[in-house]
């Protein structure tokens, strides 16, 4: 059991508790708040968060992102004055609260209600697809490859049919105005 700024997280259970309430955790969640607590006062980069909680996974800053707000909901903590998670642009995230660790339940002493109106649900595999790889730091020359190609293949045929016809009508028009103007002259000269 570790207390975190009086909330007993369980975390073979996988759950977080304060007051008899207790909120089962989503896997990444877990591991993200294990994360904080084994980091303790320091700031963790981003790209740590991805190294060491997603570890071989492509996933998108967003994900990561998402959890961090998951944890804020549940602690019921307020971003611009945080007293559990902490943020510092450029720097990264820091667990600011009191961290014990092998605490038993009852000796928590701070009472702060978890945040209900947090639904909880199992991981997707969205982080998985290919636009967030394509998205992500590592592919963005793939991902501006597929761009271009996509814009030559598909973009410019639209573009230049349309330009074709715009050019090719007005061409065609001042054809027949050439035509009608000569008309009258090889007419004459028959």
């Amino acid at each position: 059991m570790i207390d975190i700024g009086g909330y007993a997280l369980d975390v073979n259970e996988m759950t977080l508790s304060r007051d008899g309430n207790s909120v089962k955790l989503e896997p990444k969640v877990l591991e993200v708040l294990s994360y904080f607590c084994e980091n303790e006062n320091r700031y963790i980069s981003m790209s740590e968060l991805h190294e060491n909680v997603w570890k071989d996974r492509c996933v998108s800053d967003a994900a990561v992102r998402r959890s961090i707000g998951k944890l804020r909901q549940l602690f019921n903590d307020d971003h611009k004055d945080p007293s559990f998670i902490q943020s510092l642009p450029k720097r990264g995230y820091k667990l600011i609260c009191q961290v014990s660790h092998g605490v038993n339940e009852n000796e928590t002493s701070v009472a702060i209600p978890i945040s209900n109106n947090v639904t909880t649900r199992p991981a997707t595999n969205i982080e998985n697809d290919i636009v967030t790889k394509l998205l992500n730091g590592q592919n963005k020359t793939i991902f501006l490859l597929v761009i271009c190609v996509l814009f030559l293949f598909f973009i410019m045929p639209i573009v230049y049919g349309v330009y074709e016809n715009v050019v090719m009508t007005q061409i065609k028009q001042q054809m027949i105005s050439a035509i009608s103007m000569i008309s009258p002259l090889i007419e004459q000269y028959s």
